[in-house]
Formats: C-alpha cells, sequence, structure tokens
C-alpha cells in the first residue's frame, strides 16, 4: 500500500491543532473518505 500512496499535497489531511472545530471537522470528514478507500484495499491484499 505505501508504494501506491498519493504525494499529491492536495490529499494530506489538514492538521487541525488548535484550529477549531471547523477544522476538525474538515480533518475527521478527510479520514473517513480516505479510509472508504484504504479499507476496501486492505481487505482485498487480506484475501489474496
Amino acid at each position: 500500500m505505501w508504494s501506491h500512496r498519493s504525494t499529491d499535497p492536495a490529499d494530506a489531511v489538514q492538521y487541525p491543532y488548535k484550529r477549531g472545530p471547523e477544522a476538525m471537522a474538515i480533518a475527521a470528514q478527510q479520514i473517513d473518505t480516505t479510509m472508504d478507500v484504504i479499507a476496501p484495499a486492505l481487505e482485498h491484499m487480506a484475501q489474496d
């Protein structure tokens, strides 16, 4: 999986520390969206 990671800065989760609730909500949404891609890929790898 590491070799397939994105190097696009736009794909990075923005660090929300001391940036308020809105920044935390955005970071959480970014993580959720990313996990929607990562989890199925890991499942697929585990089945092989």
